[in-house]
């Protein structure tokens, strides 16, 4: 028997969490909200929808959150988590498509808003950025990723052992994917449509999004010169 289990990080979500979880659970056997020291009524909603509930003390970030509902499903013998935000952002329908993808091999599968056209809220800078990085993805690593900071996300077993103590917390998305190319795990993505927020504003402002976007380019040219280091001095 395969355990699928959700990890469903969320602050101040109160108003769209129980419907995130009463559509998740109907595609996996145990739903996890982990509430990141939310102020409204996000734990009870969650509880009361039929989530398995974490409550942090404190604000610590949504990748600290996912780390944290990782650890737990690790221990609570997760053999596929799925990963979603608590905004309803993230349609829980396709989660059957993306494990129909573990199925058949692949240790991280995405969930992509950009391999063919379709609806999204993303503001026109963060699909420039998310272009961008995903072209020096392609150009450092050899490895074409479409949408390399969608959240919505499935891995296998052998991908949560790898990352679970690993799991970056500054911009885990891309993050997370460079590290299993260079690990050669199998990374395949399907095409999904996100919706907007159901309420609320996105934690990510502008001056953040620059920041994660500095971050992860910086991260990926340094790549690129320490590879382009070996090829010229080790070959």
């Amino acid at each position: 028997m395969t355990n699928i289990y959700a990890v469903i990080p969320a602050h101040n979500e109160s108003l769209s969490i129980k419907s995130v979880v009463r559509a998740t659970r109907s595609a996996v056997d145990l739903c996890l909200v982990v509430d990141d020291g939310s102020l409204d009524k996000t734990a009870q909603s969650a509880r009361r929808a039929g989530a398995k509930l974490i409550r942090l003390a404190g604000r610590t970030g949504t990748a600290n959150a996912t780390k944290v509902g990782l650890q737990y499903v690790i221990q609570n013998g997760a053999d596929i988590v799925c990963l979603l935000d608590g905004d309803g952002q993230h349609d829980p329908r396709y989660i059957p498509i993306l494990l129909t993808e573990i199925d058949k091999g692949a240790d991280l599968v995405i969930g992509s808003r950009f391999i063919k056209p379709t609806r999204n809220s993303t503001s026109l800078f963060r699909r420039l950025g998310t272009r961008m990085i995903s072209f020096l993805i392609w150009i450092v690593y050899k490895k074409r990723i479409y949408d390399p900071t969608s959240g919505f996300r499935a891995m296998n077993q052998r991908t949560l052992k790898y990352l679970v103590d690993r799991y970056p917390v500054i911009f885990p998305e891309p993050e997370v994917a460079i590290d299993l190319i260079n690990h050669g795990f199998v990374i395949k993505e399907v095409s999904v449509e996100m919706r907007p927020r159901m309420y609320g504003k996105s934690s990510i402002g502008l001056v953040k999004a620059f920041y994660l976007m500095t971050y992860i380019i910086q991260k990926i040219l340094y790549d690129w010169v320490v590879n382009t280091f070996k090829i010229l001095f080790f070959l």
